[in-house]
């Protein structure tokens, strides 16, 4: 072999072997404790700087850098170290697994923060201002699982008419009336028709100018466990009630009257199918 050619050969040995020793001792002054707690200490603090300016691309790529310091640190150092094999691997692989777990966390948390929070009001305004078809389609949607609810369960048996509870009638002449379902289910297909059967006049109690003869019809559809304000209100007098649900048929009769100088109630529920008295009432206010 011609002695020009060996010597380009060694040469080009030698410089690959000098750049080798160049990169080793780099990397072993890299790695050196002090210099490795700095440089990772410079990659944290990028990673959470450009994580505050939302540039989350950014900050993923900064906390990979870190994760790949403290890995190669944890490798260099497994090797290096004057401890047994068994101490080295054990220690190794879970300093290791630490690293790892606090990457794909903090990943994690970073996905959940460039995911933008959205508000209930928010929320009600996408919705609101979803498409016409989308729109149709969600509410077809809707009313056949009603429908489906209404044709497999019949839901509680009852509801009834009672004065609302919660307003003061000594100066009011009409009370307001809600619709109650004592149940844990609603109830399906319910219709109530009120009819005025005689007003009931106390002592010193003019007779009410409205209409005793009234009938009203009601058709709620179904009615959710708890108590349902209705628009109507009933002067004083003593009401029968038709509730027909999807379980049956009830009969209520409801009294209205005015007790010392304020409208009072009472009402009683019964089951038309057995002639069950479902709520007896409080003698219908009668002395």
């Amino acid at each position: 072999m011609p002695a020009g050619i060996c010597g380009a050969r060694r040469s080009k040995l030698l410089a690959t072997l000098a750049e080798v020793g160049a990169f080793s001792s780099a990397a072993g002054t890299v790695l050196r404790w002090e210099v490795f707690s700095s440089i990772l200490g410079v990659c944290l603090t990028f990673a959470f700087g450009v994580l505050g300016a939302a540039h989350y691309k950014a900050s993923r790529k900064w906390f990979w850098a870190a994760a790949l310091l403290a890995w190669t640190k944890l490798i260099v150092w497994g090797i290096a170290t004057s401890m047994t094999s068994l101490q080295r691997i054990v220690i190794a692989a879970l300093l290791g697994a630490s690293v790892t777990v606090v990457l794909v966390e903090t990943l994690r948390w970073i996905d959940r923060l460039q995911k933008p929070a959205v508000s209930p009001l928010e929320k009600a305004a996408l919705q609101a201002g979803s498409d016409s078809r989308g729109s149709a389609r969600a509410a077809v949607k809707q009313q056949a699982t009603v429908q489906d609810a209404f044709d497999k369960d019949s839901g509680a048996a009852y509801c009834y008419l009672m004065v609302m509870p919660v307003h003061d009638y000594r100066t009011e002449n009409r009370a307001a009336l809600a619709i109650v379902n004592p149940h844990h289910v609603p109830v399906y297909g319910v219709s109530i028709t009120i009819r005025s059967v005689d007003p009931v006049l106390r002592v010193h109690e003019e007779p009410s100018s409205g209409n005793d003869s009234m009938e009203t019809t009601l058709t709620p559809g179904t009615v959710a466990p708890g108590l349902s304000a209705t628009s109507l209100k009933l002067p004083p007098g003593t009401y029968s009630i038709a509730i027909d649900t999807k379980a049956g048929n009830f009969s209520e009769t409801l009294v209205i009257a005015r007790k010392n100088g304020k409208l009072s109630s009472d009402f009683s529920l019964t089951r038309l199918s057995d002639s069950q008295l479902l709520i007896p009432g409080k003698a219908l206010l009668q002395r």
